[in-house]
Order: C-alpha cells, then sequence, then structure tokens
C-alpha cells in the first residue's frame, strides 16, 4: 500500500511564491498619483489579537494617515462600540490597497495584488486570530492568497467563518461599511446582518482553529487489486458488525455516462475523519467489480456523496445497479444549510469549514471536458495524482457530512474529530464473515 510524501505532491499552491514577497510599487505607482499618505502604515494599538482590513484610505483617511476615520469608518466604530470594542486600541488596521486610488475610485485587482505582499506580512507580523474582511477588495486581498475562483460577489462570502491555513486565523467576511450606510435605511437588514457577521467574528477570537490531519497523509492509495481486494473486504466485515458511514467518489470519463465509451477511471472511499482510500478501477477484475456491488449494496453501509445523483447515475449506467441505502448528500445539506448561490460544491465547502484550498490544481485541466456529454483526459493524467486527488474528494466529502451532521444535530462542529460519529446507529448482529473466501 502506497502514501505520498508531504513534498511529493503540492496540493496547495504556495501564493507567496506567486505573488512575491515584497509590494510591486514601482509597477502600481499609486502612491505617485497624488495621495497625501503614500503607502500608509498599520494603525492601532492592537490590544486584543484582531485585525481588520478595509478597502483604500479615503479623503480623511489620506489627510491624517489613519484607517477608517471617514464615514465607513465611524459606522463601524459605532458599531464596535455597540459590541464593547475600541476601534484604535483593541485592534491593528491596514487597507487591502495602501494609497489613495485618484477620485476614490475602486481598486484594480492588479493594484490589490501589487500590495498583496504587505498585506501578508502585516498578518504575519501581527499573527492576529482574526481579521475582519470589509468588502470585496479586502476578501480578494487575503481570501485570494488561497482561493482565486469566484471572487467577485461579496454576498456569497459573508458570515462565515473561514479557517485559514495560510494565515492561521479565522477570516471573516462582511458587508463594506459604504453598502451598508448606502442600503440601510430602506433595506435595515443589511445593517442588521453586518452587526450579526461582525459579533460573531468577534467571538471566534478564542476559538482555535479546527485541527484536522493532513489530507495527503490520510490519502491511501491502493496500488494493486490485491489490496483493494484486502481494504473492500475489510470494510464489509465491519459493515457486518455495525452500521456506519461511507462517502465515495468516481473520476469518470465526463459527467454524463449515457453515451457509448464513457467508463469510470478511478474509485475512491472513506469511512473514517483521517483515512481515504483510492484505487484504478479495473472493469474487467470480475472479483473487484463483486466486491465493490456487495459494498454499495450492503444495507449496513450507509452512502453518501457530493450531489449523489453523480455517482448513483454513474453506477447505473456502468456497473447495472444503484448504491443502497443512500443517507446524505452534502450538497443538498450545504444548500439546505445556507442556499445562497454559487457556494454549495465540495472544493468551495471544503475550504468554507476546512481552511483547504487548491487540492484539485494540479489535475483540474484533466477533468475539463468541452460539453457534457463529451470526453475528458483524465486517464492521462499522472496517475498517482489524480488517485491521491480523489481520494481526497472522498476525505473531503466525509468530513463535510461530520461537519453537517453536527450542525444539524446542534452540536459544536469545532469539535467533530472528537464526536461518536455512530452515535446514531444501531448495534447490528454479526453475520457469518462470508467475504474472505470470495
Amino acid at each position: 500500500m502506497g502514501f505520498f510524501d508531504v513534498e511529493d505532491l503540492p496540493i496547495q499552491m504556495k501564493q507567496q511564491d506567486v505573488h512575491g514577497s515584497e509590494p510591486a510599487c514601482s509597477k502600481c505607482k499609486l502612491y505617485k498619483a497624488g495621495c497625501l499618505t503614500p503607502k500608509m502604515q498599520p494603525t492601532g494599538n492592537y490590544q486584543h489579537q484582531l485585525m481588520v482590513i478595509a478597502e483604500a484610505p479615503g479623503a480623511e483617511e489620506d489627510k491624517k494617515g489613519i484607517q477608517l476615520i471617514g464615514p465607513s469608518g465611524q459606522y463601524v466604530r459605532s458599531v464596535l462600540v455597540d459590541l464593547g470594542y475600541n476601534l484604535d486600541e483593541d485592534f491593528i488596521k491596514l487597507n487591502a490597497v495602501n494609497c489613495r486610488p485618484p477620485n476614490n475610485r475602486t481598486p484594480t485587482n492588479k493594484e490589490i495584488e501589487y500590495c498583496r505582499p504587505m498585506i501578508t506580512s502585516t498578518i504575519e507580523q501581527y499573527q492576529p486570530k482574526v481579521i475582519l474582511l470589509l468588502g470585496m477588495t479586502a476578501v480578494k486581498s487575503v481570501i485570494g492568497v488561497e482561493w482565486t475562483k469566484d471572487l467577485d460577489q461579496i454576498s456569497s462570502w459573508t458570515g462565515f467563518l473561514i479557517p485559514s491555513r495560510r494565515f492561521n486565523a479565522w477570516l471573516a467576511p462582511v458587508y463594506h461599511p459604504s453598502f451598508v450606510i448606502r442600503n440601510k435605511d430602506y433595506n435595515p437588514v443589511v445593517d442588521l446582518v453586518f452587526r450579526q457577521d461582525v459579533a460573531r467574528a468577534l467571538t471566534y477570537e478564542h476559538k482555535p482553529l479546527l485541527q484536522v490531519e493532513d489530507e495527503k497523509k490520510c490519502s491511501q492509495i491502493l496500488f494493486t487489486n490485491q489490496e483493494v481486494y484486502i481494504e473492500l473486504r475489510k470494510l464489509l466485515r465491519k459493515a457486518d458488525q455495525n452500521k456506519l458511514v461511507m462517502a465515495f467518489d468516481y473520476e469518470t470519463s465526463g459527467l454524463k455516462p449515457h453515451k457509448p465509451g464513457h467508463q469510470i477511471h478511478c474509485v475512491s472511499f472513506s469511512y473514517d475523519f483521517n483515512k481515504a482510500y483510492a484505487f484504478w478501477w479495473d472493469n474487467e477484475d470480475t472479483k473487484l467489480k463483486r466486491l465493490w456491488k456487495k459494498v454499495l449494496r450492503h444495507p449496513n453501509i450507509l452512502k453518501v456523496a457530493h450531489n449523489m445523483k453523480y455517482e448513483d447515475t454513474w453506477t447505473y449506467f456502468i456497473l447495472g445497479y444503484s448504491p443502497d441505502p443512500w443517507h446524505w448528500d452534502t450538497m443538498q445539506v450545504a444548500h439546505i444549510l445556507d442556499n445562497r448561490p454559487h457556494i454549495t460544491s465540495l472544493k468551495r465547502q471544503y475550504y468554507l469549514h476546512f481552511g483547504l484550498a487548491g487540492y484539485d490544481d494540479d489535475v483540474k485541466k484533466f477533468l475539463q471536458a468541452d460539453t457534457s456529454n463529451t470526453v475528458n483526459t483524465v486517464d492521462r493524467a499522472p496517475k498517482q495524482k489524480i488517485l491521491l486527488y480523489n481520494a481526497i474528494d472522498s476525505l473531503a466529502t466525509f468530513r463535510l457530512y461530520c461537519y453537517q451532521h453536527a450542525i444539524l444535530h446542534q452540536l459544536d462542529p469545532l469539535d467533530i474529530t472528537n464526536l461518536e460519529l455512530g452515535m446514531f446507529a444501531p448495534y447490528v448482529e454479526p453475520e457469518e464473515d462470508i467475504y474472505a473466501r470470495n
């Protein structure tokens, strides 16, 4: 059985190498564009381990060299006072772009990128526990280090407390205060949401980040069919003793299996918070197919998938049967818990709740196809990389199931690694072990 070393297959891009270690002021040139306080430095007495990152200096901030003293800043200050905090005493303050753009315009993506090294170095210097991100520019600056997709709608980020592994801090995106000021008179819910999001974020100052085992170390690649037989039999024996939950995932030749020629390339499964398995599918191996069918049809193995209709459809059309019993669809539960658009993909959910982004970077080009019916190039991907990715998908799905289970049962999701996950499954009398001789 094979394991991967931490350095073998990078599952997260080293963004600090991509963006450089020094601000690119010579390329940006905002500091020469007439601002009064170029390259504004962080301010605040930092009596709590709290950081607030705003968009860019406004006219008042630029004059005095202090962040958040204009109308938006005064609103933030009033909210914090109501919560028992003082912005200047309790926080360290900075902007995503630290020179005032001409005419108070929104900073460009390039300007955010140029200034990002100053932001990351300031975070590393102060090591805050919670970082309030005021608006989309701040989100792009900080979350953009880890998550590079779908950074265009602040409404899909507000209210989450993201356990950032890169910064070892809770990232708390909230609406920009100027947006709240413009809208709160005729839509008071905006003001309420802002206050609630800020209040909740501040309660996380003393909450440790969710600590989980490294996903690569938890991913076991089964290189031979004999290894697969051993693990599937082990799973079946466990299922004969008790009900258990198993997440599984396929990597396939496309999105839909209906067109002739489509096939399942590899399979992964996870029934443990810290273990997942992946193997290359051998459609000519009748023993493998028989064991996998027993797993997918075993009444004590409660099946979980992210968007279960995908695994269900592929199982039915390629293998000739449906998994049973289905237990949980983590995508559907994500919709139930928060029905905002564009947040329910497995990668997005896992980043929001477990802080890992980019584990598909090495293989995503192989997963893409021109249409839902055309063939991708998964079969040309390096097998070890695609198997690792496949294993992490199942592990992420199982962990997300545990997280959602805790939320729906009103348990502390930050303690899910210590929960007895089988507490809802009744004991089942053991049956004869028939798998060893199959």
